[in-house]
């Protein structure tokens, strides 16, 4: 199921955002730079991120659609 995420960190270079949760639990989400200019978000923007299931042994997020929440 998709969720909404705050940005607390963006690496473009690396291709990834540190997100947090409703809770307050931050994670690193691996964004394909294909799927979305990540160099358009900065600290305090929400998102919304539907994740991939990971491979077997896996244990890196990664993002299967990411989309800007507009408030």
């Amino acid at each position: 199921m998709p969720g909404v995420f705050v940005v607390v960190a963006v690496d473009a270079q690396a291709e990834t955002l540190r997100l947090r949760d409703e809770g307050g639990r931050t994670g690193i989400v691996h964004v394909n730079a294909d799927m979305f200019d990540l160099e358009s978000l900065k600290p305090g923007d929400e998102v919304e991120v539907d994740f991939l299931v990971p491979g077997h042994g896996s244990t890196r997020l990664e993002a299967g659609g990411l989309w800007k929440v507009q408030r």
